[in-house]
């Protein structure tokens, strides 16, 4: 292992026309040279930039590791490969560039390259001819291409989303190119670091489980039309020899046992012990009833949820509604305010775009006990810093339930606050006759808290309930569907 990632080392004077980092006396440079003395060559030099392999390899161009004898192999080789291309083709910068660096025993292979000058690498490292190949991760992939040994430049790569730490999978397959059955005794993997690494993130790589292999396979109906036309085909054998099905039937027996295992805890359940059948039959139409009733709960609270009851009750502040965001209860929260969307249909398109964003057309804000998913997080970095986040949690005032979960009575105290969280109509339970008062301001911690605590005190206040609202008297209810319901 070696420090530096391919970059100069720090601390060496630099020497007049060297380049300063670019010069001979890098790190790569002193790896790739010690290779070549113990004879531990040929070497792939795994880079994740097409960049850096250019720039890796033109370091090494005064360099040379073959004889005269290996230079003309390369040279006739390479010759009657570009042959096939045209007079304008042959002219291009990567394809002269490519010979001098190959002859002297060095080489490039990434997807930048023209397909016919992969070949001509590939078939010159398989020869032998090549001593040091500066690739990506795709030559790892798909080419029986192996080395003595194998030098990783960075541990990091870009995966198209993020610059993340290199799978366990990635890192087998990479360095499984080192070692040349029945030609060494062993490969050599280098893994050059020029960051800490955690010590179970390195295990991870080391030890962790390959990337899972599974099939993608599936019959469309275009498949289906064309195989029907050819001639001694079977679709239905098709997908049974397919390794789809076979990873199917590898996982039934698992999943019956799961299946037997369920059942089995399901038939030990005893729903009313010692007691007989009618027993048995009446817990389950009581847990039908009371599904229904749920139900029918649902539905009537829908219409009290309609704009034309509920608005009256909502747009003032302080009223208390039970809250569920994304199938989550949030309890009893207050009121802030009411806030109506922008654009009724009217003022020719804008008013119409307006009207048609998505989103609820009435908002309400409302201050809802909770806590930060932050606190969830028990892994050491989250540990670490839970002090700060305690510091802070008053300063935080926006809730959203990405972000914040409903609180438990088994949470502590120091990490349940009140936020401010927008939702619809959709999102009230219930709607509670008894309203707060609220300050004007409710972004400061000391007010956000105070409301906290007068919340409390209406639930010790009424402890078989909070009173709410009644659908008939208060809302004005008279939908024949309600009453119905009702």
């Amino acid at each position: 292992v070696s420090g530096g990632g391919g970059k100069g080392g720090r601390g060496q004077k630099r020497k007049r026309g060297a380049g300063g980092g670019k010069g001979p006396n890098n790190d790569l440079h002193r790896i790739v040279k010690l290779i070549m003395t113990r004879n531990l060559n040929p070497v792939i030099v795994f880079s994740f930039s097409k960049k850096d392999c250019e720039k890796y390899a033109l370091e090494l161009k005064r360099e040379d590791y073959t004889d005269e004898v290996e230079k003309d192999l390369i040279s006739q080789v390479y010759s009657n490969a570009i042959e096939s291309l045209s007079e304008d083709d042959r002219t291009l910068p990567q394809v002269e560039a490519l010979l001098p660096l190959l002859k002297r025993g060095i080489g490039i292979h990434h997807g930048g390259l023209l397909p016919i000058l992969k070949e001509i690498v590939e078939i010159l490292f398989s020869e032998g001819l090549i001593k040091c190949l500066f690739a990506t991760e795709t030559f790892a992939i798909g080419i029986n291409m192996p080395a003595k040994t194998v030098v990783f430049t960075n541990t990091r790569k870009w995966d198209g989303k993020e610059i993340r730490w290199v799978t366990s999978g990635e890192y087998i397959q990479m360095s499984g190119r080192a070692g040349r059955r029945g030609k060494d005794d062993r490969g050599v993997v280098i893994q050059m670091m020029d960051e800490k690494m955690e010590p179970a993130v390195c295990k991870g790589i080391l030890y962790g489980d390959p990337d899972p292999l599974n099939s993608s396979y599936k019959i469309s109906y275009n498949m289906l039309l064309n195989m029907l036309r050819v001639e001694d085909v079977d679709p239905e054998y098709l997908l049974r020899a397919s390794f789809h099905q076979y990873q199917q039937e590898s996982e039934a027996p698992g999943l019956e046992a799961q299946a037997d295992q369920a059942e089995a805890e399901a038939n030990a359940i005893e729903v009313v012990p010692g007691g007989k059948e009618e027993d048995v039959a009446a817990v389950g139409e009581y847990y039908g009833m009371d599904k229904q009733l749920l139900l029918i709960q649902r539905k009537m609270m829908k219409i009290q949820r309609r704009p034309e009851h509920i608005l009256p009750f909502v747009q003032a502040g302080g009223r208390l509604i039970d809250v569920t965001i994304d199938g989550e209860n949030y309890g009893w929260g207050v009121i802030v305010r009411y806030r109506r969307k922008a654009g009724t249909g009217t003022a020719g398109s804008a008013g119409k775009m307006a009207k048609n964003t998505e989103g609820p057309v009435h908002n309400l804000d409302v201050l809802l006990p909770c806590v930060d998913r932050n606190f969830d997080d028990t892994s050491p970095i989250a540990e670490a810093r839970r002090e700060e986040d305690l510091a802070n949690l008053g300063l935080l005032w926006r809730g959203t339930a990405r972000h914040c979960r409903p609180a438990t009575p088994s949470d502590s105290p120091k990490i349940i606050s009140m936020r401010e969280f927008t939702v619809g109509l959709d999102s009230i339970d219930r709607i509670s006759a008894v309203r707060l008062y609220i300050p004007q301001d409710t972004h400061p911690p000391e007010n956000r808290k105070n409301v906290l605590s007068s919340v409390k005190t209406v639930l010790q206040r009424f402890p078989d309930g909070i009173p709410l609202l009644d659908p008939v008297k208060d809302l004005k209810i008279k939908a024949s569907d309600f009453t119905k319901l009702l």
